[in-house]
């Protein structure tokens, strides 16, 4: 094609002549977008090894996540409703049987403080304050009573099952 510049000596195209060219850049446009749409194949249209098309797996996939979404908050929505439902009781429930504990721990320590004699209040700090010094042998002595009479009750079940202790 050519073009009229001013001081050019070819004359300027007339509007039939650029309608034309139009058309033909138009047909050979059409003419490329066709080959390249027998070329490359469109994504979406391609079929799994399912025999479904990739578009179709999508959607499948789409739909499986918003149900997934959706159960996951319905599901949420219940434990948090349930939690608060039930916390504020629970709680409450705590805090009386932690009232009624203490309760009970006071009127013990206060009932044996009323009607332990004095010596044996003096006693009984003397043992606890020696207890707290030699804490660590006291265990061990302990532990090892335990397991000596704890053999001794195992062996005389043993002998009384075989008929050797009457």
């Amino acid at each position: 094609m050519t073009t009229g510049t001013p001081g050019d000596d070819v004359p300027a195209p007339t509007a039939d002549q650029l309608s034309a060219e139009v058309a033909r850049t138009h047909r050979q446009l059409g003419r490329t977008m066709e080959r390249l749409d027998e070329a490359v194949p469109d994504p979406a249209d391609q079929t799994t090894e399912g025999g479904h098309t990739v578009a179709e797996v999508a959607q499948q996939a789409r739909d499986l996540a918003g149900q997934a979404a959706s159960t996951v908050r319905e599901t949420v929505t219940h434990v948090v409703d349930a939690a608060r439902a039930h916390t504020p009781e629970a709680r409450e429930q705590l805090d009386q049987a932690t009232a009624m504990a203490e309760q009970a721990a006071a009127q013990l320590g206060q009932f044996a403080a009323e009607h332990t004699p004095p010596h044996l209040q003096e006693q009984a700090g003397k043992a606890t304050a020696v207890l707290r010094a030699n804490r660590k042998p006291l265990l061990v002595a302990a532990a090892t009573a335990t397991a000596t009479a704890a053999g001794v009750v195992a062996l005389r079940r043993l002998r009384r099952r075989r008929g050797l202790l009457s």
